[in-house]
């Protein structure tokens, strides 16, 4: 815990030291960017509702993964139907990343 430097802006040896869990900024703008290309693929393919479904329960839009029970409290909707919805969504990404390939 020796001080590196004297004077007013003493510091000690830790302060360089790498953060481990710090966001590193040029990751951070690549997940925005990544995430960006989702969206707009979303909106190409999804219905809003299917959109809303699925953003809500992956944290699309807050990083906060819900439940369906979750999903479906916040759309006055059942959990069966949150599934359904949720279904018909990956169904319809997984035919258009098919038609996309071919």
């Amino acid at each position: 815990d020796e001080p590196v430097e004297e004077g007013p802006r003493q510091r000690n040896l830790d302060y360089f030291l790498e953060d481990d869990e710090a966001i590193d900024p040029e990751d951070e703008a690549i997940r925005v960017q990544e995430l960006r290309r989702l969206k707009l693929a979303l909106s190409e393919v999804l219905t809003e509702r299917h959109r809303h479904v699925l953003a809500r329960r992956y944290g699309l839009e807050d990083d906060h993964f819900r439940t369906l029970s979750e999903v479906g409290e916040g759309l006055n909707l059942s959990r069966e139907r949150v599934r359904q919805i949720e279904r018909e969504a990956l169904g319809r990404l997984k035919d258009a990343e098919i038609r996309e390939v071919a």
